[in-house]
């Protein structure tokens, strides 16, 4: 594998050479640039991709990044209760098969490997993508099951701009927000900050008590800081410098099992981080880019201390050629320091390097293919060559009328975490990674008119995990083996339909997963679990939105369902829900600045459920959100 990622680069090598023999010194201007981030659709040929609707974004945005997921996306997440650790679950595959991307960073955390999803601030983000499907030579380690990308843009205009966000709800929820955003001459600033306080005392049914009470929840509250910082410096015409910094704080109270409440005391997990990143994008013969970044990320639970920090630099050039062929060949390298109290002190750094090439070619206006591969090197093992390719057709392309035909086959990887390897006495080194096969097929229609979008997709795929890493019992321990084998297949539907009559504007989506996900291959003491449905993985997940605006006024309707789910224990299954969210929306002027007043009801009908096993939700509660550009 070695050889062919050499003969790759050697090719890409080649094409440069050959171009530059031609005396290619024309010099593109790169454009003001206003998205600050990695562009990875343009390699990713053949793949799903969902793209977030920015007033879906903005309309909830007093929420996580796993509410819009969970309203608007047919992914399945997973939540500790209202508010708690939120863990994600794309195609069937675990949370630690799902990368999440911000400014060319994987924020998975390094001794746990996934994201809670409820910590992200959607209020932070002007663009949330989701790769559906395998993408490890794309994004590297994780991405075996899905990858979201999390995305900010700097101000276009000559001007400063200045909003404030203030949301009230039930159970003392507040969320206050503020976004400075302003371009002068060559400088462009953004500053976001926030801060979230829910106190979480919802009422709710026990049904693990005897009698059913009616009980209030406790030890459940939560909070968020964070601080977002932009600047951006055009250097020159062709020549872009920006240093982004995040960081946040986040507090909370685990949510007892039902139980337990109001029989102990409350446990605290506070989780803080801390990540800079410089870049510099110039656009010459092709595309060069660079950045270094600095992330900690530190977490304390009662007096357990785990914390790492890492250093990550990437280099890449990314070159087209006459809109038919393009080439992108690059490198990363990360540093790890980690510091956990649970690890023993000959635990030392660890480094990973990286390097990859992709191609994308247009043979045909209505042809596309790509070819991607990285190789990742590890400190004490190597990581799986990861090859991938991709297709499109455009089939039909008359007048209103759009439709394509697209698939993709990928080799998929993720390196154990800091936590499968050096937990003290039960961590094992000599653990391997995962590796997985993935491909789908799928097809895109869309419906263009004056008045009238209308947008469908269907997919099918198919994928396998092998060398899945398990924690099982050896003695009187638990270690984490590679010993599981996982197959999962669907199909995924998602249709989209805006409709515009004078001052009226209609529009009504949905998204619906079929998921099969079940173990081909298990440990001795877990051979029950053969043949069977992954835990909280449910079969069926669909939503189904609608909303209609007239003038200045707009009602929004959310609906999602969640089919029925195996628990961890063999004989536990956990009902199906149903859940509807109905908001108004009111827009007016306010000092001749723009305010916009939202309503919400969620949970409209007081639907009583459970995403995870005795775990409360809470009842139908309600929001009041405004936002107000004051400049």
């Amino acid at each position: 594998m070695r050889y062919l990622l050499l003969s790759v680069f050697l090719m890409a090598h080649a094409v440069w050479t050959y171009a530059q023999s031609e005396k290619d010194t024309t010099t593109i201007e790169l454009e003001e640039v206003t998205i600050i981030g990695t562009n990875y659709t343009k390699y990713a040929t053949g793949s799903a991709i969902i793209k977030a609707d920015s007033g879906a974004l903005a309309r909830i945005g007093y929420g996580s990044v796993s509410d819009y997921l969970t309203q608007y996306t047919p992914i399945y997440l997973k939540e500790q209760g209202n508010g708690m650790l939120s863990t994600i679950s794309v195609r069937g595959t675990t949370p630690n098969h799902t990368s999440v991307m911000w400014m060319g960073l994987n924020l998975n955390s390094l001794t746990l490997g996934h994201s809670d999803f409820n910590d992200y601030p959607l209020f932070f983000f002007d663009d949330l993508q989701v790769h559906m499907g395998g993408g490890s030579a794309l994004f590297g380690s994780d991405a075996m099951g899905g990858s979201i990308v999390l995305s900010n843009s700097q101000p276009k205009d000559e001007s400063i701009h200045l909003k404030l966000r203030q949301d009230y709800g039930s159970f003392t929820h507040s969320m206050t927000g503020v976004q400075f955003a302003a371009r002068q001459g060559k400088w462009t600033s953004q500053t976001k900050l926030f801060y979230r306080y829910n106190k979480n005392d919802f009422p709710f049914e026990n049904t693990a008590k005897f009698g059913k009470p009616e009980e209030k929840q406790e030890n459940a509250s939560f909070q968020n800081f964070g601080l977002l910082q932009q600047f951006g410096y055009q250097a020159a015409p062709n020549t872009f410098v920006s240093l982004s910094g995040w960081y946040q704080k986040n507090d909370r109270e685990i949510q007892p099992v039902m139980s337990a409440n109001g029989n102990s005391e409350a446990d605290d997990l506070m989780n803080k981080w801390l990540r800079i990143v410089a870049k510099v994008d110039h656009q010459g013969w092709a595309h060069y880019s660079a950045s270094a970044a600095f992330v900690q990320d530190h977490q304390l639970y009662e007096s357990d201390i785990i914390e790492t920090n890492r250093g990550v630099f990437t280099a890449q050039v990314d070159k087209t050629f006459n809109n038919y062929f393009s080439v992108k060949t690059g490198g990363t390298f990360m540093h790890i320091q980690p510091s956990v109290d649970s690890y023993p002190d000959s635990v030392g750094n660890e480094n990973r390097t990286d390097v990859y090439a992709s191609f994308k070619f247009t043979p045909f206006s209505f042809w596309e293919i790509s070819l991607n591969a990285r190789q990742g090197f590890v400190t004490g093992f190597e990581a799986p060559f990861s090859p991938s390719i991709g297709t499109q057709f455009l089939l039909v392309d008359k007048g209103q009328h759009e439709l394509k035909l697209r698939g993709s086959f990928s080799k998929n990887y993720r390196i154990p975490t800091l936590n499968d390897r050096y937990w003290e006495d039960w961590g094992n080194p000599a653990i391997q990674p995962e590796s997985g096969l993935s491909t789908e097929v799928g097809i895109d229609y869309i419906f263009n008119t004056s008045n009238t979008v209308f947008s469908s997709s269907l997919t099918a795929y198919q994928g396998k995990v092998t060398d899945l890493i398990q924690w099982i019992p050896v003695g009187n321990i638990w270690t984490p083996k590679n010993v599981s084998e996982v197959a999962n297949k669907g199909v995924e539907f998602s249709s989209n339909i805006d409709y515009q009559t004078g001052n009226a504007t209609i529009s009504l989506g949905g998204n619906y997963a079929f998921t099969l996900a079940e173990v081909t291959k298990a440990s001795a003491s877990e051979q029950q679990t053969v043949g069977r449905q992954l835990a909280y993985q449910p079969k069926h997940r669909f939503n189904v939105y609608a909303s209609y605006r007239y003038k200045s006024i707009g009602i929004n309707l959310n609906n999602y369902f969640v089919g029925q789910r195996n628990g961890y224990d063999i004989n536990d299954i956990l009902d199906k829900y149903f859940i509807s969210d109905l908001s108004a929306n009111w827009n007016t002027q306010l000092n001749g600045k723009k305010l916009s007043v939202t309503g919400k009801v969620n949970n409209l009908f007081n639907t009583t459920y459970q995403n995870m096993k005795f775990r409360a939700m809470p009842g139908r509660n309600y929001m009041l959100s405004i936002l107000w550009n004051i400049l």
